[in-house]
C-alpha cells in the first residue's frame, strides 16, 4: 500500500516535473521568437528609416540641379540681349528644366495614387501598335532619347487600356533604357500577340543587371548603386509605376539580364482582345483659336498674371480676380465666355463660387483648375458646376485650346462699360 501510494506521488512529481519543463520551453521560445521579432522589426525600421534618408538625398539632388540651371538661365536672360543666342539658350533652358520638373511631381504623385490603389483608368479598345508608335513620336519630339537608335518592329494588337497610361509605360521602359545605353546605342522594341496576350518587350545593350538588381529593379524608389556624382539621374519610381501600371490593366513586368555589362530586356504583357468592329473616329481639331472673354479667377499673382497675358497675347479679352469673392462678382456682372477658377481659393473657394453661379443662373464655362486631379476630385468639380477639369500644372496649349472651343459668343474688343480690369 505505502509503495503504490509512493509510486503514485512520484509519477505525479514526475509529470509535474515535465510540465514544468514543457512549459519553460515555451516560455523560452516565446521569449526567442519575441525577440527575434523584435530583432526583425528593428531592422525593417533601420532600412526603412535608410531608404527614406537615402530617398530625400536624392529628391534633393533631382529637384536642385533643374532649379539651379533655372537660376542661372534667370540670370542669363537678365544679362543677354533679346533674341540673341544666348538669350533664346536660356529660355530653351527654363523651359526644358520646367518640364523635367513636371515630370518628376507627375510620377511622385502617380506612384503615390499607384501605391494607394488610387490611380483611375479610362479603359477603352486600343491598338498598342499605335500606342507604342505614338510614345516613341513625343520621345523623339521632346529630345528624351537623344543619339541612341530606336528600333520598334511591331504587330497590331488590340488591349482593353488606358492610352494615357500605357505611353507612360512606354515613356518609362525606353527612358530608363536611354539611361544605360551608350550615346551611339540602340534600343529595340518588338511588339507582338503571344497566347493571347500583348508582349511588349524592350530591350538595351548597356549596363545590364546583377542578381540583386534584377530582383529588386520594380521596387519602390529602388536603385542600384552609383557613384556621388549620380550619372544617371531619377528617383527610382518609373520602374514601379510599369509595373503597377500593368498589373491594372490585368497584366505584369518583368525583366531579365545575363548580368553586368549584357544590357536588360524588359517584358510588359497585357490580355489581347479581338479588335472592334467599328473604329473610333477622333475629330480633328481645329488649327484657328476663336477670341473669348474670358475671366481668371486665381488667388497666386504671378499664376492669375502670367496666364492673363499669354491670353491677351492670343487675342482674348481678359479679366481676373484675385479670391473667391470677387471672382464670383465679376462672374455674376460681366458673364463671360469661360471662365478659369482656381479650387483653393480664399474666402469663398471654387467649389462654392461654381455653385453659386450655376444657381444664379450663369451659363458660362467654367474650368476648375487645380492641384488634385484624381477621379474623385474631377468628379467633385463636376457636381459643384464646372464644364471641365484642368490639374496643374497644365500645358499652355491645353488651357487655349480649352478657351478656343468655348463656343465664345463675343470677340475681343474693349471692356464693357463700367467695368475695371483687375
Amino acid at each position: 500500500m505505502a509503495t503504490s501510494r509512493l509510486a503514485w506521488l512520484l509519477t505525479i512529481l514526475s509529470s509535474l516535473i515535465l510540465v514544468s519543463a514543457l512549459l519553460a520551453l515555451i516560455m523560452d521560445a516565446r521569449t526567442t521568437a519575441r525577440r527575434l521579432r523584435i530583432q526583425a522589426s528593428l531592422a525593417a525600421a533601420q532600412r526603412e528609416s535608410r531608404a527614406r534618408d537615402e530617398f530625400l538625398a536624392m529628391l534633393g539632388h533631382e529637384l536642385r540641379n533643374p532649379l539651379a540651371s533655372i537660376f542661372n538661365a534667370v540670370f542669363l536672360l537678365d544679362r543677354a540681349q533679346a533674341q540673341s543666342a544666348d538669350w533664346k539658350y536660356a529660355r530653351d533652358m527654363i523651359e526644358r528644366q520646367s518640364l523635367h520638373l513636371k515630370r518628376l511631381l507627375d510620377d511622385l504623385l502617380d506612384v503615390g495614387r499607384a501605391v494607394s490603389g488610387k490611380m483611375s483608368l479610362d479603359l477603352q479598345p486600343l491598338d498598342l501598335d499605335v500606342v507604342v508608335r505614338s510614345a516613341l513620336d513625343m520621345l523623339a519630339s521632346a529630345g528624351r532619347t537623344p543619339g541612341r537608335r530606336i528600333d520598334y518592329r511591331g504587330a497590331s494588337v488590340w488591349v482593353r487600356g488606358d492610352r494615357t497610361r500605357l505611353e507612360q509605360v512606354v515613356n518609362n521602359l525606353v527612358c530608363n533604357a536611354g539611361d544605360h545605353t551608350p550615346g551611339d546605342g540602340s534600343i529595340e522594341l518588338r511588339l507582338a500577340e503571344v497566347s493571347d496576350m500583348a508582349r511588349l518587350t524592350v530591350r538595351d545593350y548597356g549596363a545590364g543587371l546583377d542578381a540583386e538588381t534584377a530582383a529588386r529593379v520594380f521596387d519602390l524608389f529602388y536603385q542600384a548603386r552609383q557613384p556621388v556624382h549620380r550619372p544617371k539621374s531619377g528617383m527610382g519610381i518609373g520602374l514601379t509605376l510599369v509595373r503597377r501600371i500593368a498589373e491594372l490593366h490585368g497584366g505584369r513586368a518583368d525583366v531579365s539580364s545575363q548580368g553586368p555589362g549584357k544590357g536588360a530586356t524588359f517584358t510588359v504583357t497585357l490580355p489581347a482582345i479581338e479588335p472592334p468592329p467599328v473604329m473610333p473616329q477622333l475629330e480633328r481639331r481645329s488649327d484657328a483659336r476663336h477670341r473669348c472673354a474670358v475671366l481668371i479667377v486665381e488667388d497666386s499673382e504671378d499664376a492669375r498674371q502670367s496666364l492673363r497675358r499669354l491670353l491677351e497675347l492670343e487675342g482674348h479679352r481678359v479679366h481676373s480676380a484675385g479670391d473667391g469673392a470677387s471672382g464670383l462678382a465679376a462672374l455674376l456682372e460681366l458673364q463671360p465666355d469661360i471662365a478659369l477658377i482656381d479650387i483653393g481659393l480664399p474666402e469663398l473657394d471654387g467649389y462654392d463660387l461654381a455653385r453659386q453661379a450655376r444657381a444664379a443662373g450663369v451659363r458660362t464655362r467654367l474650368i476648375a483648375i487645380s492641384c488634385y486631379g484624381l477621379a474623385e476630385d474631377k468628379a467633385k468639380a463636376g457636381a459643384a458646376g464646372f464644364d471641365d477639369h484642368i490639374t496643374k500644372p497644365a500645358s499652355i496649349e491645353q488651357v487655349l485650346d480649352l478657351v478656343s472651343q468655348a463656343g465664345c459668343a463675343s470677340q475681343s474688343g474693349p471692356p464693357k462699360p463700367g467695368v475695371d480690369p483687375a
